[in-house]
């Protein structure tokens, strides 16, 4: 294995560590507040709104996470935690 083989597989593994924690951490925030903004969520966990808005597409698209009502004035509901 190359070094540059072996610095894309150490940078592939903090990057995957990363988003593990931020997945934690949006979750974490849904189960105290479920009518928490992607503002505040993106505050709290120092991300950008985009940033955010991809983490919970993904969480979404995993069958963990889902919008109950409208985009404004809806909430999250968490359906399987098991996933992340």
């Amino acid at each position: 294995m190359t070094f540059i083989d072996e610095s894309f597989q150490a940078n592939k593994k903090i990057t995957e560590k990363i988003t593990e924690k931020s997945t934690e951490k949006i979750l974490h925030l849904i189960e105290i507040n479920n009518e928490i903004t992607i503002s505040e969520i993106a505050a709290q966990i120092h991300f950008s709104t985009s940033g955010v808005e991809k983490k919970l597409a993904m969480l979404q698209k995993k069958g963990i996470l889902k919008r109950v009502g409208p985009d404004k004035g809806g909430s999250w509901k968490i359906i399987d935690n098991s996933k992340t």
